[in-house]
């Protein structure tokens, strides 16, 4: 395996074994959390010659963490804003 850095992203170089299986360097492993053996991975064919792997969440907690951030907050302000001003117009 050979290192090299573009674009201020350190790369490494594998080879593709004969079950056309990558083994991920011990450096990425250790920045990317959840990449562990067993775990799921998504992969990305980005263009011609770019391959993505990215990290997949390891539970549907995981997955939906965030998803209604805002929205109840928004919702609660807004309904205060108009009793407010139905108050006012009394």
């Amino acid at each position: 395996m050979s290192f090299y850095v573009k674009n201020d992203i350190h790369m490494r170089i594998v080879s593709i074994g004969t079950k056309n299986q990558v083994v991920i360097p011990l450096e990425v492993r250790k920045k990317i959390a959840g990449v562990q053996p067993g775990k799921k991975v998504s992969i990305y064919a980005l263009d011609a010659d770019t391959i993505a792997i990215k990290a997949s969440p390891t539970s549907w907690l995981d997955r939906a963490s965030g998803a209604m951030q805002g929205i109840w907050e928004q919702a609660v302000e807004k309904k205060l804003e108009d009793s407010r001003e139905a108050w006012d117009a009394r």
